[in-house]
Protein backbone atom coordinates (compact mmCIF):
# COMPACT_ATOMS: atom_id res chain seq x y z
CA UNK A 1 0.00 0.00 0.00
CA UNK A 2 0.97 3.38 -0.56
CA UNK A 3 2.50 5.54 2.10
CA UNK A 4 0.33 7.92 3.32
CA UNK A 5 -3.09 6.78 1.39
CA UNK A 6 -4.22 6.29 5.22
CA UNK A 7 -3.49 7.99 8.70
CA UNK A 8 -4.07 6.02 12.02
CA UNK A 9 -6.42 7.91 14.45
CA UNK A 10 -6.36 11.65 12.60
CA UNK A 11 -8.33 13.01 14.81
CA UNK A 12 -7.16 11.44 18.25
CA UNK A 13 -3.25 10.37 17.34
CA UNK A 14 -2.70 9.19 21.35
CA UNK A 15 -4.96 6.79 21.19
CA UNK A 16 -3.81 3.27 22.76
CA UNK A 17 -3.43 0.55 19.84
CA UNK A 18 -6.04 -1.73 21.47
CA UNK A 19 -8.73 0.87 21.65
CA UNK A 20 -12.05 0.31 20.13
CA UNK A 21 -12.03 3.77 18.27
CA UNK A 22 -8.96 3.09 16.89
CA UNK A 23 -8.95 3.37 13.32
CA UNK A 24 -7.95 4.72 9.38
CA UNK A 25 -9.06 7.58 7.68
CA UNK A 26 -8.33 8.37 3.78
CA UNK A 27 -5.55 11.12 3.71
CA UNK A 28 -6.72 14.82 3.14
CA UNK A 29 -3.60 14.35 -0.02
CA UNK A 30 -5.09 10.41 -0.88
CA UNK A 31 -8.85 12.44 -0.84
CA UNK A 32 -7.65 15.31 -3.03
CA UNK A 33 -5.86 12.90 -6.10
CA UNK A 34 -8.78 10.49 -5.78
CA UNK A 35 -11.41 13.90 -6.40
CA UNK A 36 -9.41 14.25 -9.29
CA UNK A 37 -9.49 11.35 -11.16
CA UNK A 38 -11.31 11.17 -14.38
CA UNK A 39 -10.42 14.96 -14.56
CA UNK A 40 -7.90 16.77 -16.39
CA UNK A 41 -6.19 17.44 -13.42
CA UNK A 42 -5.30 13.87 -12.27
CA UNK A 43 -1.63 13.23 -13.76
CA UNK A 44 -0.81 16.72 -11.86
CA UNK A 45 -2.65 15.43 -8.56
CA UNK A 46 -0.63 12.50 -8.28
CA UNK A 47 2.22 14.28 -9.67
CA UNK A 48 1.96 16.67 -6.50
CA UNK A 49 1.01 13.55 -4.53
CA UNK A 50 4.55 11.82 -5.51
CA UNK A 51 6.41 15.03 -4.75
CA UNK A 52 4.87 15.55 -1.33
CA UNK A 53 5.30 11.71 -0.02
CA UNK A 54 7.26 9.90 -2.50
CA UNK A 55 6.40 6.70 -4.27
CA UNK A 56 6.19 3.47 -2.09
CA UNK A 57 8.33 1.91 -4.25
CA UNK A 58 11.09 4.33 -4.11
CA UNK A 59 10.38 4.79 -0.41
CA UNK A 60 10.58 1.27 0.97
CA UNK A 61 13.51 -0.04 -1.58
CA UNK A 62 16.62 -0.42 -0.18
CA UNK A 63 19.66 0.00 -2.38
CA UNK A 64 21.53 -3.60 -1.85
CA UNK A 65 25.62 -3.10 -2.14
CA UNK A 66 27.33 -6.81 -2.70
CA UNK A 67 30.65 -5.35 -1.30
CA UNK A 68 28.47 -6.61 2.22
CA UNK A 69 27.63 -10.11 0.56
CA UNK A 70 28.94 -12.85 0.73
CA UNK A 71 29.31 -15.36 -2.42
CA UNK A 72 28.22 -18.97 -1.79
CA UNK A 73 28.47 -21.74 -4.71
CA UNK A 74 25.81 -24.50 -4.15
CA UNK A 75 26.68 -27.64 -5.15
CA UNK A 76 24.65 -27.96 -8.16
CA UNK A 77 27.13 -24.87 -9.37
CA UNK A 78 24.47 -22.19 -8.43
CA UNK A 79 26.23 -19.07 -7.40
CA UNK A 80 24.43 -16.93 -4.86
CA UNK A 81 25.02 -14.04 -2.28
CA UNK A 82 24.53 -14.35 1.54
CA UNK A 83 24.27 -11.60 4.17
CA UNK A 84 27.29 -11.67 6.06
CA UNK A 85 26.55 -13.19 9.61
CA UNK A 86 28.28 -10.61 11.45
CA UNK A 87 26.85 -7.34 9.55
CA UNK A 88 23.93 -6.41 11.74
CA UNK A 89 23.04 -3.15 9.55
Amino acid sequence: MQTKVADYNPFEPNLPTNSPRAHYAISKSTLAVLKSFGTKQWNDAVAIFIAEHGALAKTYSKHRSTDKLVPITLPDGMREFKKHANDIS
